[in-house]
């Protein structure tokens, strides 16, 4: 990928916002994305009903293969035609996710977990906006991010998210397998770029050190 398209692809935007239930006008918590993906990249919802799983099973996800979740959540999610993963959606406890790409130094492998396979694997394994993030944070931690987030070129990047439900909402973002998440006080918008500084709420064990360690 070139630096042209790179800044080609950052220039359209794509952005995700959420607004907690105490400050909207119908007292609900409002999450809302738009995704900056080709115009003929269509977007099909996809709707799963809640399943159970038998022990020792295992779910591919877009480039690796992980064990499955004794149980997965119902949830409707917008997927890319070519991807298992969502870029946005929610599940039957009201847990809604919106994703966004980030360009950091980390260099991404061919293969990993890309941020919409996050999205998905949050809303199947969270019934809370918190048990979601610490779901995404511990599969970012163990397997790591990779593979091209793009149908017709290879473009790689990390995740940033917001993770709402009906009583609060995480912002997290990430850089391959290190992640740092802050608590929405009221709420909380996101894009392209990382937002969190040195103030945060939840992070993987090492991200300090990690930091100092690349400078």
């Amino acid at each position: 990928m070139t630096r042209a398209t790179a800044d080609r692809k950052t220039l359209l935007g794509c952005d995700t916002a959420v607004v907690l239930a105490p400050h909207t006008r119908t007292g609900a918590t409002l999450l809302a994305k738009n995704s900056d993906r080709s115009p003929l990249e269509c977007q099909p919802l996809y709707h799963a009903a809640r399943r159970r799983h038998r022990a020792g099973s295992t779910v591919h996800c877009q480039y690796i293969e992980i064990p499955e979740a004794a149980e997965t959540a119902a949830l409707v999610g917008s997927r890319p035609f070519w991807l298992w993963g969502f870029e946005h959606g929610v599940n039957e406890y009201g847990v809604a996710i919106g994703n966004e790409a980030v360009l950091t130094r980390e260099e991404l492998p061919p293969t990993g977990l890309l941020g919409m396979d996050l999205v998905r694997l949050g809303l199947e394994r969270g019934r809370t906006a918190r048990e979601a993030l610490e779901t995404i944070g511990e599969l970012i931690e163990r397997y790591g991010q990779g593979g091209s987030g793009a149908h017709d070129f290879d473009f790689r990047y990390s995740g940033g998210f917001i993770i709402a439900d009906h009583a609060e909402a995480y912002v997290l973002e990430s850089s391959y397998r290190q992640w740092v998440a802050r608590r929405v006080e009221e709420r909380a918008s996101i894009s392209n770029r990382l937002t969190i500084g040195g103030e945060y709420d939840l992070a993987s064990a090492d991200v300090r050190d990690h930091a100092r360690e690349r400078g």
